[in-house]
Order: C-alpha cells, then structure tokens, then sequence
C-alpha cells in the first residue's frame, strides 16, 4: 500500500505537462541550448537568445494559466480541487521546476544536434519535435524527481 503523498509528484507532472507540452518544451529547451552554448563558445550573443527564449516561455506558461483557470471559472462554480490551476503565488516555483527538468532533455538535443547536419533535408522543427517527443520520458521522470524535492514548498 502506498499513501497519497508519494502520487502527488506525479499528479503534479501530470498538470505541469500539460502546458509545457502545448508549446514551451521547444522555447525551455532553446533556452537551455542558448546558456550552453555561452558556456562553450564564450559568446555573449546566445545570452540575448536565452533571455528572449526564456520571456517567451514565461510568457506563454502565464498565459495559458491565465486561460485555464478562467475556462474552469467558466465551466464551474467549485471545480475540482484535483483539476484546479496552482494559485498564482505559487506559479514561479512550477515554472521553475518545468524549466530545470528541460536541461536534461536540451543536453539530449544537443547531443543529437550532429546527427542533423547528416540528413540536412530534414527540417530543423521537425528534428527538434522528433527529439523532443522521443525523449520525452526524461522531462516527465525530471518533473516527477523534482516535485519530490520541492514538495514542502508546494503543500
């Protein structure tokens, strides 16, 4: 038998991934591979690539909360707590961990990076989205060992 509290990592990576994979995984991961390549080539450009990466997603993660909770507002008077958006205080702290499980999956983008220049008639989104959905069971274990960490700031 297993109490409640050890699935509420994976009940919160559950709603985490839904916005993250409605478009934020690709601007987290640009993000991720834009702070990498400053490190490696010691060129400040990628930094202004990372910072605009990073406001997109943030951007996007706020906007489509924003969203969910008016489309619950709208669809009932008490919703579920379960199917409940995380107040907005807390909203930083679930970006954050969205944003820490992608250097995992960057790091394997990068890595898979070579393997493009050989098959240059492969467009480089669809290359990112193969990537992306192939190792997608990184960003969820990622998600889930994070929510671990991070619970006593969540509860």
């Amino acid at each position: 038998m297993t109490s409640r509290s050890s699935f509420v990592p994976w009940i919160k990576t559950f709603k985490l991934s839904v916005p993250f994979y409605l478009g934020l995984l690709p601007f987290v991961s640009v993000f991720w591979c834009a702070i990498i390549g400053t490190v490696l080539t010691r060129e400040p450009l990628f930094l202004v690539y990372a910072g605009f990466a990073g406001l997109a997603a943030a951007a996007i993660y706020l906007a489509q909360w924003g969203i969910w909770a008016l489309f619950l507002k709208l669809l009932w008077s008490d919703p579920p707590r379960w199917l409940r958006a995380a107040p907005w205080h807390r909203q930083p702290i679930h970006f954050g961990v969205g944003l820490m499980a992608a250097l995992p999956l960057a790091l394997i983008l990068m890595a898979h990076a070579p393997a493009q220049q050989i098959y240059p008639r492969r467009a480089a989104a669809e290359f990112l989205t193969t990537v992306m959905l192939r190792y997608s069971w990184v960003w969820v274990g990622a998600v889930a060992a994070l929510y671990n960490l991070v619970k006593r700031w969540l509860d």
